[in-house]
């Protein structure tokens, strides 16, 4: 296993548990109950901030891996160099609804909002997709 792992995932773009999860040749097994869990409540290591600081620590995404619905929407997507700004799935998610909320009201003043919103969601879950692959050797 950790020879194929190495052979396989020799560098990851992310994360190494999202990435090896994608890589199919792997035998990859779980512990039931598992043996540890995070503590979700303390921020990720490059994740949370204010944004999600109003949910609450009980707020679970599931009962199994307990991790925090507040921990999960503070992981970091991207940093935007501009502005020098981390984009976390809250954010995102935040972003996508209300540009998809005013894009569907105001389509008749603002007819590109909705479509560039689509695009820009789009882009986001391929960017995901893309880091969740091996980086090839």
């Amino acid at each position: 296993g950790a020879d194929k792992l190495v052979k396989e995932a020799w560098y990851a773009a992310g994360h190494v548990d999202c990435v090896i999860w994608g890589i199919q040749k792997l035998n990859i097994v779980c512990c039931d109950p598992l043996l540890a869990h995070q503590n979700m409540s303390f921020a990720s290591t490059i994740g949370s901030n204010a944004f999600d600081s109003c949910l609450p620590d009980t707020m679970l995404v599931d009962q199994y891996s307990k991790i925090t619905v507040k921990w999960a929407l503070g992981e970091p997507l991207i940093r935007i160099p501009i502005i020098n700004k981390v984009l976390t799935v809250g954010k995102a998610i935040c972003m996508s609804a209300v540009s998809a909320l005013i894009g569907i009201i105001g389509r008749k003043f603002l007819p590109w909002l909705l479509p560039g919103q689509a695009i820009l969601t789009a882009m986001l879950i391929l960017l995901l997709r893309l880091m969740s692959k091996p980086v090839p050797a």
